[in-house]
């Protein structure tokens, strides 16, 4: 079962401290939302914490296999902000599906297989700029049914596309 961080919503970013550069540039987008969501929050599972605020009260969560899963599992919403650059067009989406499998919609960067994965408005909401990420995050924090059915569809396309039994 999912639990919450008091009565808000919880957002959710894993991965490495040399991928949190694109996490940060997200502060602005998530200080908005919080204007309209005050209760947000953003769990960051990582090896260490954003240097920046981030907009939002952030939980950090040091990144352990044994925690991971759990730790994703048990928010609303999950992150994968990317910039628009050849490496990132050649990002294979992994985060991404951690979130899918795990049962969350998602907001993505929809940069290289990234759109293919997201199968946007399915499993989840592309953001390219500040307005897209303001409104896409917006979308799914007041919109818990859609939440649900993104989630419902982001798991059953991980398992039928993606999962190892699959590959």
């Amino acid at each position: 079962p999912r639990t919450r961080v008091g009565d808000g919503k919880l957002l959710v970013w894993t991965g490495s401290a040399s991928t949190l550069k694109y996490l940060e540039p997200l502060a602005p987008a998530l200080a908005a939302v919080r204007e309209r969501h005050p209760g947000v929050t953003l769990r960051v599972i990582c090896d260490r914490p954003p240097r920046r605020d981030m907009g939002v009260p952030v939980e950090f969560i040091p990144w352990s296999e044994a925690v991971e899963a759990g730790a994703v599992r048990a928010a609303d919403i999950g992150l994968m902000p990317l910039a628009d650059d050849e490496w990132c067009r050649g990002k294979c989406g992994a985060k991404l599906l951690q979130y899918m499998a795990c049962g969350l919609a998602s907001v993505a960067a929809p940069w290289g297989i990234v759109s293919d994965i997201l199968d946007a408005g399915t499993c989840g909401l592309p953001a390219q700029d500040f307005d897209e990420w303001v409104d896409s995050l917006e979308r799914l924090l007041a919109d818990p049914e859609l939440r649900k059915l993104q989630g419902d569809a982001a798991r059953e396309r991980a398992v039928n596309l993606y999962s190892k039994n699959v590959i």
